[in-house]
């Protein structure tokens, strides 16, 4: 059922072949020795770590670098990551491809906030552009590495392979309620319904027009 653009997967080490890296730096505490700034540096160029700050650092690598702020350490819960992952994702979309440690910062349960981090990253790209001719604003981010050494990455892919399965269901939730009549009528709907229950296993049971009129859904049958 897979609806979005970004294929994941989990690395103990950074994809050195990914056009873009980004780093989670909160507003407190150490910067990453690997962002190659001091945190004055950062402030210097008007970076602080705030949530929904980010900035792409000049370099010579072949790699962007690009920073983003998750607030204070002590505050990094899911929900923040989440956000902060949706930032991330919204500064790499002009690459195709980012290697990210995102899914190993905040504080709390790693799995869940992998699964924010992953909902972010794909929510954040998703964009209803079947019927545009025009595709300059959709996002050229199509593949994502989440950085999880050591212990964090069982958890760490436990969370992300949640949090896509309930990402993808948000945006065919989405593409459904931006598709024009035309190209949506309640047979459509009925055999989507049909293909995504045989695809996870989910029993899906469909009624015709005397079936809802015999259970009394006149109303429904009138939208």
């Amino acid at each position: 059922m897979k609806t979005n653009q970004i294929t994941f997967k989990v690395a103990k080490t950074s994809d050195s072949a990914a056009k873009a890296t980004g780093f989670a730096v909160a507003s407190d505490g150490a910067v990453a020795k690997e962002i190659g700034m001091t945190r004055d540096q950062l402030v210097a160029l008007g970076f602080e770590g705030k949530l929904g700050q980010a900035l792409i650092l000049p370099n010579n690598k072949k790699q962007l670098t690009i920073v983003v702020g998750v607030g204070e350490t002590a505050k990094a819960n899911a929900d923040v990551m989440r956000t902060a992952a949706a930032t991330l994702a919204r500064a790499s979309a002009k690459v195709a491809s980012l290697s990210t440690n995102i899914a190993t910062a905040g504080r709390g349960d790693r799995a869940a906030i992998a699964q924010a981090v992953t909902e972010g990253l794909i929510l954040a790209t998703h964009r209803y552009d079947a019927l545009k001719s025009d595709k300059k604003a959709t996002s050229k981010l199509t593949s994502v590495t989440l950085v999880a050494p050591g212990a964090t990455n069982l958890a760490v892919t436990k969370g992300s392979k949640r949090g896509e399965t309930i990402a993808d269901a948000v945006c065919l939730a989405r593409d459904l309620a931006n598709m024009p009549p035309a190209h949506l009528t309640a047979k459509m709907i009925a055999e989507r319904a049909q293909k995504i229950g045989a695809e996870t296993g989910v029993n899906v049971e469909v009624f015709n027009k005397d079936q809802l009129l015999a259970m009394g859904c006149g109303g429904m049958i009138g939208v």
